[in-house]
């Protein structure tokens, strides 16, 4: 599917879905702008509605469920057959008009950036990100995803926007559509170039006045890695 007729089916099912949700965006290859996406994934949080159970019983369900069931009834949408998926976070259809496949992912408030990034991918990218960086991905030795959420030594961390997230990472928080492997890979050598610079320099015992003055203005930001290696070289 080209990128214009996947951004139009997206366009087409947030406006139907919005009013059943408290938040909502597209996410996966269409956010990333992929010149031809698989898929329409969305993500959002619902609202609640009440929804009469039984006889006696009246619970909160998600508004959404009642949307997506019209949708159904009225032949927007379809249950994916080969690939089944309704559960309470994600769910699997097939946009009828298109017969592009439809991936929703409900999230929370307090994890909306972690799910909205984690499925905005590109997937090669997600994985380096929560791989552990003793074992050459990003994620810190301390944290964790688990269950839809980001961890720190047992702690359930907020992740309200996608920035909350990278932030908690130690990433920058790059546009969708350059979040590219490379340039993850190339973000981490280099953070790992600077960390052992920074020991080297730290550890630096200058002999002379000029490499005082270069040690010292590199660590206040005022002279380049380059020079200073170069004071060091002297």
């Amino acid at each position: 599917m080209k990128l214009k007729n996947a951004q139009e089916v997206a366009a087409e099912l947030l406006d139907y879905l919005r009013p059943g949700c408290k938040r909502i965006a597209v996410a996966g290859s269409v956010r990333r702008l992929k010149a031809e996406p698989n898929d329409v994934e969305i993500v959002f949080i619902p609202k609640s509605v009440s929804c009469q159970v039984d006889l006696f019983t009246i619970a909160p369900i998600p508004a959404t469920d009642q949307i997506i069931d019209d949708l159904i009834a009225i032949d927007v949408l379809a249950w994916d057959l080969n690939v089944k998926r309704n559960g309470p976070k994600q769910k699997r259809l097939v946009h009828l008009g298109s017969g592009a496949v439809i991936d929703l992912f409900i999230a929370q408030p307090v994890n909306w950036g972690l799910i909205l990034a984690l499925r905005t991918g590109p997937a090669a990218f997600m994985k380096v990100l929560v791989t552990h960086d003793y074992q050459d991905g990003a994620m810190p030795a301390d944290m964790k995803m688990k269950d839809g959420f980001l961890w720190r030594r047992g702690k359930q961390l907020a992740t309200l926007t996608e920035e909350d997230f990278f932030r908690e990472v130690g990433i920058p928080c790059w546009k969708p559509e350059e979040r590219t492997t490379a340039r993850l890979w190339k973000y981490l050598r280099d953070r790992q170039d600077l960390h052992r610079l920074t020991v080297q320099v730290k550890a630096w015992e200058p002999t002379t006045a000029e490499g005082a003055l270069a040690k010292a203005g590199w660590l206040r930001g005022e002279l380049d890695n380059a020079q200073v290696c170069a004071a060091m070289a002297q």
